[in-house]
This record gives structure tokens, C-alpha cells and sequence, in this order.
């Protein structure tokens, strides 16, 4: 059975669940990681995901839909996070998805933690298509309360929580990623969307999927120091050892 995880970008997949896809391929499993946005101004990235994803042992697949920069969405936080939902794109992506898609038993997709417009859309076609096993982004689900900021945003109810052990302190959000900072102190574990109810699963990285996952990110050149770190932040910033999936109940 093929594993198919769909990243909205070149290089979220494997900063969110990098390792988890090593585990499988290492283990004989078939992955193909699918790239929503791969028409960028960098030309030099696309060349650098065949790398990284192939570091991995999986396959790729580019669906050539224009970054949202391109699309003329302001590159900055108000622009790609706090903008409204992007409906018309998250329909394009459904589209394009569909054949991708049409015979796929087990599907991951990014939950759109940070909130970014084509997280979101990409997040939406896959909800549209019947798919609902969602990847937490890293680096944003390490930040204090995003995780249930992304839940609400959508329109879900949280029904259990827990302290939020595995996050980052707020400097590493102001100085590298931007990202405004929460107060929230709890991440949710079990949430209600619709009529499903989704569960948060812990997924430990062990050192060989970890070696995995730092030698497909450094094929991400052109993106360092951001997907690597900066020293100023100590270096591998969320290079820690565990994922998150959510997975809805059967």
C-alpha cells in the first residue's frame, strides 16, 4: 500500500514528518510525497526536493500550482496567515489532486498550523477529496497554542487537552519565523470536525529516522539557514524527537 503525503510546499512535508516517512521507507513501505506549490522564484528548489525527497527513500510528485507570492498574496504575516480562506485555490488543488489521489488508501495532509493561505487550501481540497489524516507543521506546532488556534480556526471543537510540554520558547518565533505569539499553554489531543472526531498521535523519532531527516533538509540549500537554523538559535531548531499526526476515528 502507498503511502501518499501531501505537502503544500517544497520542504513542509519534510520538516513535519520527515522522519515518519523515513520509518516507513526504511521499512519497505512505498511513499509519495505530493508538492502542491512547486512554481516558485527560486528556481533552484524544485531541483533540491527531487534530492531531499529521494534522501528519504520516497518518490515525488509536482503539481505545478503557483506559489502564493505568485499569485500575488502579500508576503507577509497579515497576508499569508491572517488572510481570508483562499477557496478558489483550495478547489484548483482538489482538481489537480483528484487522479493523483483516485485509487490512494491512506492519504496525510498538513493540518495548517501557522495558518498559512496555501496550508489552508491544501488542507480544505484534501477534506474536500474525503481525506482527514492531517501532519502538525513544523516549526509553527511548537509554538505555545497554535496547535489549537489551527483546530478553531476551522470551525472544530477541542474535547481534551493536555499541558504543552513540546514547545519552543516565543524568541525563536519572533526572530525567525515572525510569528505572533500565543498565550495558550495547552495543545488539544482529541478535537470534533463536522461529525468526525480526530485523535492526536505522538509519533517518536528514533536516531536512524532523525539522520534521515537531517540529511533530506540539507538538501533544501537555497532555504538554509531557515530549515536548518541559525547558531543564534542553537542549530536545528526543531530537530526534536517526536512528530504529530492526527488521524480520524474509523
Amino acid at each position: 500500500m502507498t503511502l501518499f503525503v501531501v505537502s503544500p510546499h517544497l520542504d513542509d512535508a519534510a520538516l513535519s514528518v520527515g522522519a515518519s516517512i523515513a520509518a516507513r521507507t526504511a521499512a519497505g513501505g512505498d511513499v509519495v510525497v505530493v508538492s502542491v506549490c512547486t512554481v516558485v522564484d527560486h528556481a533552484d528548489r524544485v531541483a533540491e526536493d527531487r534530492a531531499a525527497i529521494a534522501a528519504l527513500g520516497a518518490r515525488h510528485v509536482h503539481l505545478g500550482l503557483l506559489d502564493a507570492p505568485l499569485r500575488g498574496v502579500a508576503e507577509n504575516w497579515a497576508g499569508l496567515c491572517d488572510s481570508d480562506d483562499d477557496d478558489a485555490f483550495a478547489a484548483a488543488i482538489a482538481e489537480r489532486l483528484r487522479p493523483v489521489l483516485a485509487d490512494a488508501t491512506e492519504v496525510w495532509g498538513p493540518l495548517a498550523v501557522g495558518g498559512h493561505i496555501d496550508h489552508r487550501a491544501t488542507s480544505s481540497a484534501l477534506r474536500q477529496l474525503g481525506h482527514f489524516t492531517a501532519w502538525e507543521e513544523r516549526p509553527y506546532a511548537r509554538q505555545r497554542g497554535a496547535v489549537g488556534a489551527a483546530w478553531r480556526r476551522q470551525g472544530a471543537i477541542v474535547l481534551d487537552e493536555v499541558s504543552a510540554v513540546d514547545v519552543d520558547d516565543h524568541v525563536f518565533f519572533l526572530d525567525a519565523v515572525r510569528a505572533p505569539a500565543l498565550a495558550r499553554t495547552t495543545t488539544p489531543t482529541v478535537v470534533r470536525l463536522g461529525d468526525r472526531v480526530l485523535h492526536r498521535e505522538r509519533i517518536l523519532v528514533g536516531d536512524r529516522d532523525r539522520e534521515a531527516r537531517r540529511r533530506c533538509l540539507q538538501a533544501y540549500a537555497s532555504q538554509w539557514p531557515f530549515v536548518v537554523g541559525t547558531v543564534a538559535v542553537g542549530g536545528w531548531p526543531w530537530d526534536d524527537d517526536a512528530e504529530a499526526l492526527w488521524r480520524p476515528d474509523v
